[in-house]
Parts: structure tokens; sequence; C-alpha cells
């Protein structure tokens, strides 16, 4: 088992693990997200997908100002986000979900972060997160990026492919985003 997979058990004690790890970095692994989501400007509701033990969720409760839903395959990381919720006395909905089935309502903005080279069917799953954006609503995923024989997630061709026919789309931007990741925003039409 290389390193990275033993960060990626998540449950049980892989959970915790996993939370201590993402903490140590999340200020590095989120920045980008943070900005970016800052820079659309959009109130109202947002829904996290992937969030793992909801350190962004909480940031972008606290930092943005926004009423957010998060949720998790992960019941145990779903637990670990409650808690950090609690402990940081903010108010986030977490719940445990399937990015690739279940269905939250609809939301202003919907995102996620170095979650969707997990899921078993991205293609299904990014679909799925889309007809959960309101019309007029934006969707933003943050993702890492494989390079040849460097890095974790998907190629940055595969990534673009999954976006490229969004029904409805208004406007998607895709960019390679340094240090090795890759970040999508698609506008839904009104």
């Amino acid at each position: 088992m290389g390193i990275l997979e033993k960060f990626e058990e998540f449950e049980g004690e892989g959970a915790k693990r996993y939370d201590k790890a993402v903490g140590r970095l999340s200020s590095l692994l989120y920045w980008h997200a943070i900005r970016d989501l800052r820079r659309f400007g959009v109130r109202g509701k947002y829904l996290e997908a992937g969030c793992g033990p909801g350190i962004l969720a909480v940031r972008v409760a606290r930092e943005l100002d926004a009423e957010v839903t998060a949720f998790d395959l992960s019941a145990d990381m779903v637990e670990i986000a409650k808690e950090r919720a609690i402990r940081e006395g903010v108010s986030v909905d977490f719940r445990v979900g399937d990015v690739e089935n279940d269905y939250f309502g609809e939301f202003d903005v919907v995102y996620s972060t170095f979650s969707l080279h997990h899921w078993s069917n991205p293609e299904k799953g990014l679909k799925n997160l889309w007809r959960m954006v309101k019309p007029g609503g934006v969707l933003y995923i943050l993702d890492a990026r494989k390079e040849e024989f460097v890095g974790h997630g998907l190629r940055f061709e595969e990534f673009k492919s999954l976006f490229i026919h969004l029904e409805s789309a208004e406007r998607v931007e895709i960019r390679k985003r340094f240090p090795m990741m890759v970040s999508a925003v698609a506008v839904k039409g009104v």
C-alpha cells in the first residue's frame, strides 16, 4: 500500500488519518477554492460534494457567509465534519450521500474539491451535481491532475471532456492550475 492509499481509507481509523493529513495541508489545498468561490460573488445556498472531514464546508460557511449543505459517502467522515462544525461554532448541514445518485435540491453554487477522481463514474456524478445547480447558478470543481507519470487524478483531457457537453451551460471555463490541479466552472443558463 502506497502513501496515498494509506490516507485514502475513508472509514474508521482511515477517516481520522485523512482528517489529520488534510487538516495540515488545508490552507494550501483550499486556497484556490476559497479564492474562486469568493470571486463568483454568489450568495445563497451552497452544496459541497465529497466534503470529507468538512474543513472546506466550515470555511465556506464562515468566510463566505453561505448556507452550506455538504455530503460524503463515508459516514465516518460526516461524523468528523459534524464535530468540526460544532467545535468551530458554524452551522453546516452535513449528510451521508452518493454523488452519482442522491439529490439534495437546487443550489446557487454546487462545488467539489479533490473528490472527483475518487468517483466510480465521474460523468454520472457530474451530471447529477449539474441537475442540482439552479438556473443562473454555478458548478465549480477543483481536483488533482495527472501529468505523464506524476500526479494523482484525471489527465487534463479526461477532465475537460466531462464538462464540454453539459446541457444548458451558458459558460464553461476549464483551467490547468498550479501545482498539479485542474478546475472547471460552469454557469447554468437561466
